[in-house]
């Protein structure tokens, strides 16, 4: 079946068809009414064209907007167009008409509207309409009307009739079968190269895994017809290299140090020294390898489940069809009689695509269903490019989580370095995080502003490693000087941070998170909403956890008490909007 914007359009392009057919009809009928040797009267020719341009006008309206159901339409449409046709054949000469082979063309344009069992349908009610009007006009039960004088004589025998009818039930048949073939066939191209596109366009307009992973899964179970779906990635923490599970002693051998299928790179003579072997001993040998054996996977999105509780959260490589895909490297259609399967369900067809890029395994894209598929070796060639595409996607998205996972790591470094000068506020920046996380909730920041917030709360006191450790643990009231000097922090903090670019962004939200809503703050002394938006959550995080803390001049307050503070410096300290924000989240 079409998709619906394709079937929209060519709808609109059936109705403008008719708008041209009814016009030409319409002239036609005055230019071959002046010739001598026919006859017919102009009311029915203008009541037919009548119903034909109410009917037509009534599907341009439908077309006008977006709507769901054009297969209804299109039914609607060419039953209605026959029905007219068998009028105008019968007031322009029954079986002699030339409207007779316009069943035949209504025939074709079903082929390119729906599918091959409704283009065989309205190929039946092609050879019943017409047959009908010439059965009822033979036996006399309607009245000679035509556009000749005299009645043919393919209207009084009936073996010319059968003749005549046998070559036209012949052609309409042909036509219709060839037609929804190319039909078909155009169309699964259109989707290949449209599924495609989109894989495409998905790889490469975002690196953020998770969404990935959702798309590539949409995109897949569209094109496979298939319920259920799981991306499994390896992981990579139990699972070592596929070198380190045989003696590989030739050292130029292209599988040293391959991730996966060391036998399928050009020229390898590992594991087995023995480049003779067929693909299947290969495989076979490959099935029994440590590697296999120790192979992690973890399911990490899943599509049409109700829940992921009845999914395993890591599994070993003991499902059949997933191990072929991988061991071979080509996507493997199954049956799913091989147990155990990752579905809580008997998998009547399973597809399993393993996602590799540039001999790297990644991950395996596993889809199911309980009920069976069958796809030719076209279909399989194109699934197989079809997980290139999307693992391309994949790796860049692994990549981009693992190196956004080590600029968070290198950044709690730098925070386990100013918590170790000073013990007071030890675990002070992760709590600070956590809280500032929760209140991004709350206010519904986007998943950008959320990890910038996060690495800013982390990061919010490195500039104390450039204050005295005596001043940071002074228990006495602090001078002037050491007050002065403590406000320095986040500028130090600024200047320690600007070098690393992609901590730019969170410059602000530290340089400013001790800003008051009165203006009283420092180190710029801004005022309301002048204070950057996540510095105001920062300072409502940071204030809540110092007030619950001991420090070396004060013990800790209660959660009651610390509430109240904060109540009472809404508005003068705190940004009172996001206050209420945040006791709502604490309750």
């Amino acid at each position: 079946m079409l998709e619906e914007h394709e079937f929209e359009s060519r709808l609109k392009w059936l109705v403008n068809l008719r708008w041209i057919g009814i016009l030409s009809v319409l002239v036609t009928t005055h230019v071959v009414r002046e010739i001598e040797f026919l006859t017919f009267p102009l009311l029915p020719v203008y009541s037919i064209l009548g119903v034909a341009s109410l009917y037509n006008l009534f599907f341009w309206w439908k077309l006008r907007a977006p709507r769901e159901g054009y297969k209804g339409l299109a039914i609607g449409q060419i039953l209605l167009d026959q029905f007219t046709l068998a009028l105008a054949m019968y007031f322009s000469g029954g079986i002699g008409s030339p409207f007779v082979y316009f069943f035949i063309f209504h025939v074709v344009i079903s082929g390119l509207l729906l599918s091959f069992r409704h283009t065989m349908a309205i190929a039946l009610l092609a050879v019943l309409f017409p047959a009908t009007v010439a059965g009822l006009r033979h036996f006399s039960v309607l009245p000679y009307f035509g556009i000749f004088k005299e009645e043919p004589v393919i209207f009084t025998n009936l073996t010319v009739m059968a003749g005549y009818g046998a070559a036209y039930i012949g052609t309409l048949f042909f036509t219709a079968y060839f037609t929804a073939y190319l039909s078909k066939k155009q169309f699964e191209g259109s989707v290949k190269l449209s599924t495609l596109l989109e894989a495409s366009r998905l790889t490469t307009s975002t690196l953020e895994l998770e969404r990935i992973l959702s798309e590539s899964l949409k995109v897949v179970l569209h094109i496979t017809k298939l319920k259920v779906g799981i991306v499994f990635l390896l992981d990579q923490k139990e699972s070592g290299r596929c070198y380190d599970f045989f003696e590989c002693k030739v050292f130029d051998c292209p599988a040293y140090k391959a991730e996966v299928n060391c036998w399928m790179l050009p020229d390898t003579k590992c594991p087995d020294h023995d480049t003779a072997k067929s693909f299947d001993t290969k495989v076979r040998r490959c099935a029994s390898c440590d590697y296999f054996a120790d192979t992690v996977l973890i399911p990490r999105m899943t599509k049409g489940f109700d829940g992921n509780g009845h999914l395993i959260e890591r599994m070993k490589l003991n499902n059949a069809t997933i191990k072929q895909a991988l061991l071979t490297g080509y996507t493997i259609i199954g049956t799913g009689v091989d147990l155990p399967s990752p579905v809580p369900f008997t998998a009547v067809t399973e597809i399993a695509m393993p996602l590799l890029v540039r001999q790297q395994l990644v991950g395996v894209l596993y889809l199911a269903s309980h009920e069976a598929q069958s796809y030719t070796e076209d279909n399989k060639a194109f699934f197989h490019l079809l997980a290139e595409v999307l693992s391309a996607g994949v790796l860049s998205g692994r990549l981009y989580e693992d190196l956004e996972s080590s600029y968070l790591q290198t950044v709690t470094a730098l925070s386990n370095a100013i918590e170790a000068k000073d013990p007071y506020t030890r675990g002070h920046t992760e709590r600070v995080a956590k809280i500032c996380l929760a209140i991004a909730e709350a206010v519904q920041l986007s998943a950008q502003e959320k990890e910038r917030l996060q690495f800013a709360a982390i990061l919010h006191d490195v500039g104390k490693i450039g204050i005295s450790k005596e001043i940071l643990g002074k228990e006495a009231t602090l001078t002037a000087g050491e007050g002065d000097s403590v406000q320095t922090h986040p500028d130090i903090g600024v200047q320690i941070l600007q070098p690393v670019v992609f901590l730019r962004p969170i410059l602000s939200t530290i340089r400013h998170h001790h800003e008051r809503f009165d203006g009283a703050g420092y180190p710029s002394g801004l005022r309301g909403k002048e204070i950057p938006y996540l510095a105001r959550i920062l300072g409502i995080a940071d204030a809540w956890d110092s007030m619950l803390s001991n420090r070396p001049y004060r013990q800790a307050l209660s959660v009651k008490e610390a509430a109240q503070e904060l109540r009472r410096n809404a508005g003068s300290q705190f940004d009172p909007e996001l206050v209420e924000v945040f006791l709502k989240t604490l309750a």
